[in-house]
């Protein structure tokens, strides 16, 4: 959480220790406001996982075949991103998966339970797709008015 925090305002800066002050207070306002237990604090991050291959993979097919299938990404170095979010205790929001495509087919036909599989030719989160993982997670995390959970983006 506070490593988002610094990267995104230049914590190696002189002048950001004045943010990252700013940013415990906030925090410590926070906790102190809602009195948060550990299941209601959660954390969020997106992370892009490449989806091209390393190296090519050995073959191994019956002698005398000239022919061997395989599959391999559609674009060398495309990414695909990961928004995963858990809270203090330990659970597990579950993830959504952003694929680098225009539309989904059977691509998440063995998923984790509860994920969301979703496509966009950049493979990028884009706003529409973060609202639709927040909706997931209110429901999720039981979140109401009465017992609101603090979520750290």
């Amino acid at each position: 959480m506070y490593s988002l925090f610094a990267r995104l305002h230049g914590h190696h800066l002189p002048e950001s220790r004045g943010l990252t002050n700013k940013f415990f207070d906030l925090l410590k306002e926070e906790y102190s406001e809602h009195e948060n237990s550990a299941d209601h604090i959660y954390n969020v991050d997106g992370t892009d996982l490449t989806v091209s291959q390393s190296k090519i993979p050995c073959l191994i097919g019956r002698k005398g075949k000239r022919q061997i299938g395989a599959l391999t990404a559609a674009k060398c170095g495309s990414t695909m991103t990961v928004i995963a979010c858990m809270n203090v205790k330990g659970d597990f929001i579950s993830p959504m998966f952003i694929f680098p495509r225009k539309n989904m087919s059977e691509i998440m036909k063995s998923k984790p339970v509860g994920s969301i599989g979703r496509a966009h030719p950049s493979g990028w989160v884009q706003s529409n797709l973060f609202v639709e993982w927040m909706h997931n997670f209110v429901t999720m995390a039981h979140s109401t008015a009465e017992s609101p959970v603090l979520l750290a983006i």
